[in-house]
C-alpha cells in the first residue's frame, strides 16, 4: 500500500503501483511487477477517496511508485456465466467490452469438497494482437459429469503475464436444476456480493469464520436474488448456502477479506 501524500491528478480505477530495481534512476525502467494483481475496480486501493494505492502478490522489494494508466484496464469483463446444459456438459460464456494487451483466459475448475482450483483449459484472446475496443464473446463447453457442485472462475492473463481473477460461478451436478451462484469480488476489501440465479425459493446464507463458527446467517430473497455483505473483519470466511441446488446439494466457497 502506498499513501498518496500529495499526489494529484489521479482518476478512479486508472492508477496503480509500479516498480523498478533499487539501483535504477532511469524512468524507462518503471514496469508493472510480474505476477501482481490489482484490487477490483471500485474498491479501496483503486479509488482516489481511499487515499492510497494497493497492489497484491508482490514477490520482491524494489523502488515503488504510483502511475496513471493512459487508457482503460487491459480487459473489461462484463459477465461470466456457467450453466449445466446436460448431465455431461457445462456451458461457459463470458463477454468483454474491451481488451488491451490481452493474452487470453485460463479456465479453472474446482469440484465440491476439493480445496483448490485446478487449470482446465486456456482460451486465447479473440482480440487482434490482444487489443480490441469491440464487444467480444467467448463460449466453451466443459465435459463435466460430476455429481456434486462444480465451481468455475477465469484467470485473465495479459501479454506481460500479469493476471487477475473473475467472479466465481457454481453449477449443480447431475440433476436438472439450472440454479447458478456467483460471489464477487474475491478477495475483497470488506464488501462483496452473493447472487443466486434460477431459484424460485428464498435461500439461507451461512457465513462461517476460519474456525468453522457461524458469524452471520442471512436470507436471499428470491425476488431480489442478490445480497451485499459488508462490515466483516479481515480474514478467511466460508460461505455456505444449504440445498440451493436441490435437497442435499449445497454451495460452499471460501472468501478472503483483506484490509
Amino acid at each position: 500500500i502506498l499513501n498518496f501524500n500529495g499526489f494529484t491528478g489521479l482518476a478512479d480505477n486508472s492508477f496503480g503501483i509500479i516498480s523498478r530495481l533499487n539501483n535504477s534512476s532511469n524512468a524507462a525502467d518503471w514496469k508493472i511487477p510480474a505476477g501482481s494483481i490489482l484490487p477490483q475496480a471500485g474498491l479501496p486501493g483503486r479509488i482516489v477517496s481511499g487515499g492510497f494505492a494497493r497492489r497484491n502478490k508482490l514477490s520482491e522489494f524494489s523502488q515503488f511508485g504510483i502511475a496513471m494508466a493512459l487508457g482503460p484496464l487491459p480487459v473489461n469483463l462484463t459477465d461470466f456465466l456457467a450453466e449445466r446444459t446436460s448431465k455431461e456438459q457445462v456451458a461457459l460464456d463470458w463477454e468483454t467490452a474491451s481488451e488491451q494487451n490481452s493474452k487470453g483466459f485460463e479456465i479453472e475448475r474446482r469440484a465440491d469438497n476439493v480445496q483448490s482450483f485446478t487449470f482446465l483449459k486456456f482460451v486465447s484472446s479473440l482480440a487482434l494482437n490482444g487489443n480490441s475496443s469491440a464487444t467480444l464473446q467467448y463460449h466453451v463447453i466443459d465435459s463435466n459429469s460430476l455429481r456434486g457442485v462444480t465451481y468455475y472462475r477465469l484467470k485473465q492473463v495479459d501479454l506481460d503475464n500479469n493476471f487477475r481473477y473473475s467472479m466465481i460461478r457454481a453449477v449443480s451436478g447431475l440433476n436438472d436444476t439450472r440454479v447458478t451462484v456467483k460471489i464477487y469480488p474475491n478477495p475483497n476489501r470488506g464488501q462483496f456480493s452473493i447472487q443466486v440465479d434460477g431459484s424460485t425459493a428464498d435461500q439461507t446464507v451461512q457465513i462461517l469464520n476460519e474456525e468453522g463458527q457461524m458469524v452471520r446467517k442471512l436470507k436471499i430473497d428470491s425476488q431480489q436474488n442478490n445480497l451485499i455483505i459488508c462490515n466483516l473483519s479481515a480474514g478467511l470466511y466460508y460461505i455456505r448456502i444449504p440445498n440451493v441446488f436441490g435437497k442435499g446439494s449445497h454451495f460452499s466457497e471460501k472468501v478472503l477479506i483483506i484490509k
